[in-house]
């Protein structure tokens, strides 16, 4: 569950001009390999990032380095190895925006996401680590209030930065990097965004908020955050950037030796013509979205 999760992000990045055949590549590639070894290295009793010190070991819990950071790492190699959309960027290099067609879809499915999550964090808190209450209780309040306050601030960010509007898909975009927390770079889904900038935020912070008695009592670790003080604080943040460096690293190279070869192979990105009539008319017989 966790490694498809990453494919649907990375497919993300790459949709409206990337060749079916390339999917079935990088599902492969991030299901069989990258993700995996990466799983080994933070979960395993026998992961490096587990034993690199005594006592303080690598913190991921519910998957944010290992989930969404390496979804957005990988996406964002595809996107650029796949190149931006036809008519995305002026000539003069200005960018264009090219907006969804359904915010009431995009409102909807943002909500289905949060509302899907506490099932997801929640529930698999409880299967595999069997907490008590108070520890379920904690998980789904901090998905509540993370998932609001960046909503809400991406709302307003973009209120001030923007046009002086409201701009809803901004505040959906916002609210998923809480809940995981221009270079000429084409991503039609904001997935990179999204996922690899709420992914590292999240794994970064881990460093600096982890409360010492919540962490022993969750996963065992003497690990301790930045902002409490403990002899261990400073360790618990190298260890979180070491993480993080590494697995992107991991992320990222395999990914781009892929993409690379397809794309050198002329199996990675469609030609014009099916970009300018669709892909779904052209691959599939019709469009996904019919005028009514």
């Amino acid at each position: 569950m966790f490694a498809l999760c990453c494919v649907t992000i990375v497919s993300g990045c790459m949709t409206e001009r990337t060749q079916l055949l390339a999917y079935p590549v990088l599902t492969l590639l991030v299901t069989l390999l990258i993700h995996p070894v990466a799983v080994h290295w933070v979960w395993s009793d026998g992961g490096w990032l587990r034993s690199v010190h005594a006592g303080v070991y690598f913190l991921d819990f519910a998957g944010c380095t290992l989930v969404h950071m390496i979804g957005g790492v990988v996406g964002l190699v595809g996107a650029v190895c796949v190149g931006p959309r036809m008519g995305r960027f002026e000539e003069c290099g200005s960018v264009k925006e090219l907006r969804g067609h359904d915010m009431s879809s995009i409102s909807m499915g943002t909500l289905m996401l949060w509302f899907g999550w506490f099932g997801f964090n929640v529930g698999s808190c409880y299967l595999y680590e069997n907490p008590n209450m108070q520890v379920l209780n904690r998980v789904a309040l901090n998905m509540t209030l993370t998932a609001s306050s960046a909503g809400c601030i991406a709302l307003l960010l973009g209120h001030w930065l923007g046009k002086g509007t409201f701009d809803l898909r901004v505040c959906c975009n916002g609210l998923l990097s809480g809940l995981v927390l221009r270079l000429r770079v084409d991503d039609p889904m904001d997935n990179a965004a999204v996922h690899l900038g709420g992914g590292a935020l999240g794994t970064v912070l881990v460093g600096f908020l982890a409360r010492p008695a919540y962490v022993e009592q969750l996963t065992g670790s003497l690990g301790s955050g930045v902002v409490y003080g403990s002899s261990l604080a400073g360790t618990q943040l190298g260890i979180q950037l070491l993480g993080l460096l590494v697995i992107c690293l991991w992320a990222a190279v395999p990914a781009l030796v892929v993409f690379k070869g397809l794309a050198r192979c002329g199996l990675l990105r469609v030609d014009q013509a099916a970009e300018l009539a669709g892909i779904d008319t052209f691959d599939h017989g019709g469009p996904g979205f019919p005028e009514s």
